[in-house]
């Protein structure tokens, strides 16, 4: 894999903070989002410019296309809403409104018409986007601080974990939802930038930490403790000017993941499940932090994207 100054563009204006490459093989499409709000588009082996929408009024804090209907784009903002971007027709639509103050952190899918909102004031909603109330179905206090991540277990649809502002992990089941989670871990000493199970059978969790640590957590029997498997100390303070490190899984791999680096050799990171550095992608075109860091769900094709609004691809 590689890149050139072809693979370079700026897509948006400002920090991206968001970003999802389109599932489709016969083009490379990037999504980002970034913190005003704005949401951009790049057909990266195309002479076309990178296409900007403007379907929010605060920061995007997540953005991913529908598994079962690709050309539908969700973005969530700290604005309070969730919108569905339709790429044929050019048009954004709001379907979720939170309208309080609690914004929307993350969200993830329970299918391709509901899924998990997560709030700042620690709350997480199930939503239809199907609804013409744009509000949520059900509203569950999961934390006492606001919830960062959560991230649905990818073989049981009735099981999400939740990472939190204070350092802990919750597991939690929505088909009994309590004061208490099914189980609960404390380990970070710092906030948990993220929590995402493993995308093929769930059994691990992988966090990213304000204390500079990467985890891996064992969630192979839900409603037992989750026991800390491995632990790697990584610099992950990148400060007010740089998006947070949220180290994620390759996709169709449990064993896999990514994640960007503060090294002065600027590079984008590859572990193994044993906290190995396996794999950096480096290049003379490469010359960032790239905080937000994905892969092609299919194709050997990574995106990176920093503060300044560009992404870079590495591609065959």
């Amino acid at each position: 894999m590689k890149i050139d100054e072809s693979r370079v563009a700026k897509v948006v204006n400002g920090r991206i903070t968001a970003m999802s490459i389109h599932p489709m093989q016969e083009k490379i499409i990037v999504s980002v989002g970034n913190k005003y709000g704005a949401v951009g588009l790049w057909h990266v082996n195309s002479d076309t410019l990178p296409f900007e929408f403007k379907p929010h009024l605060q920061g995007i804090t997540n953005i991913q296309f529908n598994p079962d209907l690709p050309n539908m784009l969700y973005t969530s903002s700290y604005d309070g809403t969730m919108r569905c971007g339709d790429l044929e027709n050019e048009k954004f639509i709001e379907i979720y409104n939170v309208s309080d103050e609690s914004s929307c952190t993350y969200f993830d899918f329970l299918s391709s018409t509901t899924f998990l909102v997560s709030h700042r004031d620690g709350t997480v909603s199930v939503v239809d986007n199907r609804s013409d109330h744009k509000t949520w179905m059900k509203r569950h206090t999961c934390h006492e601080y606001s919830v960062k991540t959560i991230s649905v277990h990818p073989a049981d649809k009735n099981y999400f974990i939740s990472a939190e502002t204070k350092g802990s992990l919750a597991l939690w089941d929505l088909r009994k939802l309590q004061k208490k989670p099914v189980t609960q871990v404390r380990h970070h000493q710092r906030v948990v930038y993220s929590a995402f199970f493993s995308p093929v059978t769930g059994n691990s969790v992988l966090t990213t930490s304000a204390d500079d640590s990467i985890c891996l957590f064992d969630t192979s029997k839900l409603g037992n403790a989750m026991l800390l498997q491995k632990s790697l100390k990584h610099n992950n303070w990148t400060g007010r000017w740089l998006s947070t490190f949220k180290a994620t899984w390759l996709p169709n791999t449990d064993d896999t993941f990514v994640v960007g680096s503060m090294s002065p050799s600027r590079r984008i990171e590859i572990f193994d499940d044993k906290m190995r550095n396996i794999f950096n992608f480096k290049d003379e075109y490469f010359n960032c932090i790239t905080s937000v860091n994905s892969f092609h769900p299919s194709l050997p094709v990574l995106a990176g994207c920093n503060s300044s609004g560009k992404v870079y691809v590495f591609a065959e």
